[in-house]
């Protein structure tokens, strides 16, 4: 079955596809093909420009850089929950 975000996953691969290809072609590489620095340099334009939660809210930097970090107890409860789910996942 198909995950209900599969849309917003191409949706964002469309864009930095996008956002990819023309940075190649502003470097005259027409032929389509984007070197790695076109593909570090699509990454750093979405994410300091797209607003995914409408115009008027926070870039995913911004979202990124204002996270409250994890705590230990979180960090604790992760580490014993982990090799659990690893197990179920592969079995």
């Amino acid at each position: 079955m198909t995950p209900r975000y599969n849309g917003s996953v191409e949706a964002g691969n469309g864009s930095f596809k996008t956002h990819m290809l023309n940075r190649a072609v502003f470097h005259g590489r027409e032929n389509g093909y984007a070197t790695n620095d076109d593909c570090q340099a699509a990454l750093l334009d979405g994410n300091f420009t797209n607003r995914p939660w409408g115009a008027l809210g926070h870039s995913p930097l911004q979202c990124w850089e204002s996270r409250a970090p994890i705590t230990a107890a979180q960090r604790t409860q992760f580490a014993l929950w982990a090799p659990t789910a690893q197990s179920a996942a592969l079995s």
